[in-house]
């Protein structure tokens, strides 16, 4: 089977939502807002912290671009939530960098993909 972006961003939010799981966190998968689709939404008991998570297939910075915009987005309906992007490879120092000025934080992601 040949592994796609679709398929590796797939791959990569099941192992993301088990991970978040083993930790007890109450997680939706694709949870909907008038802005669209969330991948991943994680929060702890009683909504005392809440992740949005958007799960991209590529690495580059066109896809941390869309989810840069995706996460902003749906800020405005979760203003408290913490944003987070997971990407399959450690993206490029400016990409890094464009993350990190807006205040997103980059999902851990090693061990939780097996190559």
């Amino acid at each position: 089977n040949k592994i796609t972006p679709l398929s590796l961003e797939k791959r990569l939010q099941r192992q993301i939502i088990e991970y978040l799981k083993e930790r007890n966190w109450i997680v939706r998968k694709e949870e909907y807002s008038p802005y669209g689709r969330i991948d991943i939404y994680a929060e702890k008991e009683n909504n005392l912290e809440i992740r949005l998570i958007e799960v991209k297939g590529y690495s580059n910075l066109r896809s941390i671009r869309v989810a840069l915009g995706q996460l902003l987005c749906y800020r405005r309906f979760w203003p408290f939530a913490s944003l987070w992007i997971a990407l399959p490879k450690k993206p490029s120092k400016q990409a890094l960098e464009i993350i990190k000025m807006n205040g997103i934080n980059l999902f851990p992601i090693q061990g939780l993909i097996n190559e």
